[in-house]
């Protein structure tokens, strides 16, 4: 039946709602893509906009795409799933262009993926389930570790129906986004590019796995032997990405996740001779891979451009918020993966102390050189990982989706 013209008003009237929602959109683009290199630029105030809100646009006779979440560029699928927009007649640059939408390279493209599915899981986990702290531990706030990275702790995620439903234009926009990594070859990038890369995907693919496969004890045994990434004509799972790519030993074994990993049942892609494998490992990676569990790293977004001192604050941050002491202060409780790290580098008891002390805040780098100095090689319990649930994002990745 034709639509009444006070139907045809109330479409008209969102839709110049979200138009002008479009417009505050574009203006934080503009402001972000080119506010270090043009300080001078000058942009209208939006001021006058109404207050910014993630919305969804409704599909009126199937010729409006679905744009959900648009804080973030890669759910703008205008740009990223038409790839129509080119420089226009006149020979000047699109805004798609300037913005980089249009032809996003190896590394941005995984930056987007895991910015993406980091929203996802926020959106998912339920006012609940997760919060913003400013710490990795015991999340609970104290002197000593005020002044922390921000991160939004996710304990659970909420896979009904419903949910799933919310998300579904966003999870779109993710799978549109996987399949370009099909035309990827990561043979040919540089080994900043590449270590940056295969942290994203690796992160990205382990947070879409829970995703599909849920958080059931037996989805989480067999969840990332499911899980893999079509990539330049390759399919790569989580294990590969870690074990025969990225070269690191397995800093979480034994246990009933990675036990299932044996060669004979991963992929056929997970050998030594790997041809996407790094030249050598980079143990500083510990530091940065995450598969949801307690006592993983906390999750960022990794540039070719900063990537080394990306980890070593990564490392940092670690070693700050995880380093606790036994009750009578005897003792020095560190990660295990802290351990695996020392191994991957060779260190000597002295210079791991040493890297632990720099990273530490006063009060605990003093208590730490009072066990050290009573008994240097008996003051350490190492903490065995614990795979209980939980997810600690960066809130950069989505600081303009997360409403305080």
């Amino acid at each position: 039946m034709p639509k009444s013209n006070e139907e045809l008003r109330e479409e008209i009237t969102e839709l110049e709602t979200e138009i002008l929602q479009l417009e505050r959109y574009l203006l934080s683009l503009y402001r972000t893509s080119f506010g270090d290199h043009f300080p001078s630029l000058l942009l209208p105030d939006d001021s006058s906009l109404p207050p910014w809100k993630p919305y969804t646009t409704k599909v009126h006779n199937d010729q409006v795409s679905s744009v959900s979440d648009t804080s973030l560029s890669p759910s703008f699928k205008p740009f990223l799933e038409t790839d129509k927009i080119k420089r226009s007649e006149s020979g000047n640059p699109s805004l798609a262009d300037l913005l980089g939408l249009n032809n996003l390279g190896p590394n941005k493209l995984s930056e987007e993926l895991l910015r993406l599915i980091s929203v996802i899981h926020f959106k998912l986990s339920d006012k609940g389930h997760s919060r913003l702290v400013n710490n990795t531990n015991n999340e609970n706030i104290n002197d000593e570790k005020c002044g922390q990275e921000l991160g939004v702790i996710i304990h659970k995620l909420c896979l009904d129906e419903d949910n799933l439903k919310s998300v579904d234009s966003l999870l779109q926009n993710f799978r549109s986004l996987v399949q370009k990594l099909e035309n990827v070859d990561p043979a040919r990038m540089a080994r900043e590019e590449k270590v940056a890369f295969w942290i994203n995907i690796h992160n990205a693919l382990v947070m879409h796995a829970y995703i599909v496969n849920g958080m059931g004890e037996d989805a989480t045994s067999t969840m990332i032997l499911k899980a893999a990434f079509n990539i330049g004509g390759k399919w790569v799972n989580a294990y590969d990405v870690q074990s025969s790519i990225l070269g690191l030993r397995e800093c979480r074994s034994p246990s009933r996740l990675w036990m299932l990993f044996s060669p004979a049942r991963s992929s056929k892609t997970s050998s030594s001779g790997h041809t996407y494998a790094l030249e050598y490992a980079e143990p500083l990676l510990h530091f940065a891979l995450s598969t949801g569990a307690l006592t993983d790293p906390m999750v960022r977004i990794y540039t070719a451009e900063g990537i080394f001192q990306e980890l070593r604050q990564a490392r940092d941050g670690f070693i700050q918020t995880r380093v606790e002491f036994d009750k009578r202060e005897t003792r020095i409780l560190l990660p295990k993966i802290i351990d695996n790290y020392a191994k991957d580098t060779s260190l000597n008891m002295a210079e791991l102390f040493n890297i632990i002390s720099e990273c530490l805040r006063e009060t605990k780098r003093t208590k730490m050189r009072r066990v050290v100095k009573k008994r240097q090689d008996r003051c350490i319990n190492w903490i065995k990982h614990d795979f209980n649930f939980r997810y600690y994002i960066h809130w950069e990745i989505m600081r303009e989706s997360f409403i305080i």
